[in-house]
């Protein structure tokens, strides 16, 4: 009976060391790949470097003719779909609404599938959010009646109200106890602006317009602190609305270089400001900006768009077809979400792993098996 050399078996041992360290190898590329696309910073659309990296920037400014509302949505983990969509008035008292958000969210508010992230009513009253962090707690009032969560409120808050002032009223006569991870910028038609977010002794605190402009980024306007503090976007913003006062600047133009200029670059592993908007309160008018793009605008009539019905856009289509084009194929909301990168790093992973272990069989294994062969034959005598 043929037995197998001690060469051989050195050689099968050798061969069976290759291979465990081609998979170490193999785990430490593609572990090493991962960490690049969530770490590495490869700026896709800008090489300017940004301002802050994380969250949302927003401003209210006002001149004797006009009321600006500016933001831009940053997001800093994956690159989710956003959405805009269009929420008819359903009786007298609730007013039509454009709300913008991710179509990820878990469900929230009473019309649609997905969280109110920011948005404007037909009274010219609006909205959006900056997270801040650490979260801080609200206190719990049960004699107000059923608990609201502060931040699937706000699309509620935008139907049933008119004014700043009403939504302050809406805040103080219900009850909005628990942690809180953001604050939220409201403004309206008349001028009137108010951050409302968690107050040190466990209430809620309301941070009026102090003049012509209010800002808010990703600490807590009322005790200023916390992991985003002091923020450059903040004092940024803060240099530029007060020249643009002092020189009778306040425009749409205007407003959009500003979001320019402290929204967050796109890179590989970050989404950064996935859109920018600024509201004409006065006009109901919604001119947006889509990923980082400030060279082209969308422009968007709230009445008009409101005309047909409820329907919704994704928001990056938006840069490239009229609501016209889209409002056939997308006003049914929500749609399937896109790949996401992290779904699709996942997916290459999940790809490449059995392309290398194929290929290391192959080389590693197969190729050696056949030496094995060969020494074998030559030594039977074929």
């Amino acid at each position: 009976m043929y037995k197998i050399s001690q060469y051989s078996v050195m050689e099968m041992r050798k061969n069976q060391n290759n291979i465990l360290v081609f998979f170490i190898i193999s785990i430490l590329i593609i572990s090493s790949s991962i960490l690049l696309i969530y770490m590495n910073k490869i700026n896709f659309q800008s090489n300017e470097e940004p301002i802050a990296d994380s969250n949302c920037s927003i401003f209210t400014v006002k001149d004797e003719t006009s009321v600006f509302f500016g933001n831009n949505e940053d997001e800093g983990g994956d690159r989710k779909r956003t959405d805009m969509w269009f929420v008819c008035a359903a009786d007298n008292q609730s007013y039509g609404c454009v709300y913008v958000g991710f179509a990820e969210n878990e469900p929230g508010g009473d019309d649609v599938d997905g969280i109110e992230i920011g948005g404007m009513n037909t009274e010219g009253l609006c909205f959006d959010g900056n997270g801040i962090f650490p979260g801080e707690d609200v206190n719990y009032r049960e004699d107000l009646g059923s608990h609201y969560y502060y931040l699937t409120s706000r699309g509620i808050i935008l139907r049933e109200c008119a004014t700043v002032e009403e939504v302050i009223v809406w805040y103080q006569t219900h009850n909005m106890g628990g942690t809180w991870w953001g604050q939220t910028h409201w403004a309206d038609k008349t001028g009137a602006a108010v951050v409302v977010s968690p107050a040190v002794d466990g209430s809620i605190a309301f941070t009026r317009i102090s003049g012509d402009f209010l800002i808010s980024t990703n600490f807590n306007v009322d005790h200023p602190g916390g992991t985003y503090y002091p923020c450059p976007r903040f004092n940024f913003l803060t240099t530029r609305l007060t020249d643009i006062i002092t020189t009778d600047n306040v425009s749409i133009e205007t407003c959009a270089n500003l979001l320019e200029a402290v929204h967050v670059p796109q890179t590989f592993a970050y989404a950064g400001t996935v859109y920018s908007n600024v509201y004409d309160l006065k006009k109901q008018m919604i001119y947006l900006y889509v990923q980082g793009n400030y060279d082209d605008v969308v422009t968007l009539n709230l009445s008009a768009e409101l005309a047909k019905g409820y329907h919704s856009y994704i928001i990056e289509n938006l840069e490239s077809s009229t609501p016209e084009e889209l409002y056939n194929v997308s006003n049914l909301w929500p749609i399937e979400p896109k790949l996401s990168i992290s779904s699709l790093a996942i997916l290459l992973t999940l790809v490449a792993v059995p392309i290398f272990i194929s290929a290391g069989y192959w080389i590693f294994v197969t190729r050696n098996i056949r030496k094995v062969d060969d020494k074998r034959g030559k030594k039977d005598g074929n």
